[in-house]
């Protein structure tokens, strides 16, 4: 596009070509995260170490633990939450050394 050109077209069309620029660039980031992603994942499958639990290409994407940490945490219900203060309660007096009683 000449300079000319570009002055004369008007804010809408220069607001959709701005708009497609960004889209490219999200998606060549997005293409460079999954490749390397990719990449990790099967150097950790092949490597000498042999791991328990096989990860796959999703588990070393950053930009996909963000939307599981922005999952709401489930609510409990009020006997539950009485249990784990219990559990606490027991667990950290066994801690400071109180012996049950019998």
């Amino acid at each position: 596009m000449h300079r000319e050109e570009f002055l004369e077209i008007d804010p809408r069309y220069f607001a959709a070509l701005v708009k497609e620029h960004q889209v490219k660039l999200r998606r060549a980031d997005e293409m460079t995260e999954i490749m390397g992603a990719q990449i990790v994942a099967m150097v950790r499958r092949c490597g000498f170490i042999q791991f328990e639990e096989q990860l796959t290409a999703k588990d070393f994407m950053p930009s996909l633990w963000k939307n599981e940490a922005s999952a709401k945490p489930k609510r409990l219900s009020r006997r539950q939450r009485e249990k784990e203060i219990e559990d606490l309660r027991i667990y950290w007096k066994l801690a400071a050394g109180f012996k049950p009683k019998r």
